[in-house]
C-alpha cells in the first residue's frame, strides 16, 4: 500500500509530522487512506499512537518549508478529535467545482469533536481495528492506575469514543 505514495514528502515540526503528495486528486482517496490505515497500524505496533487530520489543496514545499492552507487545516483538524485516529472532513472529499461526494467509495459519518460540536467526516482507523482497540482500552486502564489525572481522563475519552464508533466488540472494553 505504501509503495503507492512513494512520491510522498515529509515535514516535522515539533511533534507534528505533515505528509505531502504531490500531485494527489481525490480519485487515489480509496489508496490514501490505505496507507493512512497502513501507517497508524505501523506506530501503533511500536506503542505509539497517531492522532492527525488530513486536508487536500495546493502546498508550497522546499527543504524543510512548508506552507498552505490544508497544513493549518490538517492541523486544525488534528486537535478536534479525542482519540488516536485521522479525520478526513467531508468538506476535504468535495471538489471545489463539485458539490459530489464520493460517500459510496469512503462512507462518511457524524463525528462528535473533542470540546463539543460535531463534523461529517471520515475516521481512519489502523488496521487491523481489534488490535487497536484491545491497545487504546490498555492504555487507558494503564493511565488510570499510574496517572496523571488529567492523561487518565484523556485516554478513558479515548476508550470510550473508539469503542462507540468500533464495528467489532472486543471482550473486556
Amino acid at each position: 500500500m505504501l509503495s503507492r505514495f512513494s512520491e510522498a514528502v515529509s515535514f516535522t515540526f515539533s511533534d507534528c509530522m505533515f505528509l505531502v503528495f504531490p500531485d494527489a486528486d481525490r480519485s487515489k482517496l480509496r489508496e490514501f487512506c490505505a496507507a493512512i490505515e497502513s501507517i497508524l497500524a505501523i506506530f501503533i505496533g511500536y506503542e505509539l499512537p497517531l492522532r492527525g487530520g488530513a486536508a487536500y489543496g495546493d502546498v508550497v514545499y522546499r527543504d524543510r518549508f512548508l506552507l498552505g492552507l490544508p497544513v493549518i487545516d490538517a492541523y486544525s483538524y488534528e486537535q478536534l478529535i479525542p482519540a488516536p485516529l485521522v479525520l478526513l472532513p467531508t468538506k476535504e472529499l468535495v471538489s471545489k467545482d463539485s458539490a459530489i461526494v464520493p460517500s459510496r467509495a469512503q462512507p462518511v459519518e457524524a463525528v462528535e469533536l473533542k470540546g463539543g460540536g460535531i463534523m461529517e467526516g471520515k475516521l481512519i482507523w489502523p488496521t487491523p481495528e481489534d488490535s487497536y482497540l484491545r491497545f487504546v482500552r490498555e492504555r487507558s486502564r494503564e493511565a488510570l492506575v499510574h496517572g496523571p489525572p488529567l492523561v487518565a481522563e484523556a485516554w478513558a475519552r479515548a476508550n470510550e469514543f473508539v469503542q462507540k464508533r468500533s464495528a467489532r466488540q472486543i471482550p473486556g472494553v
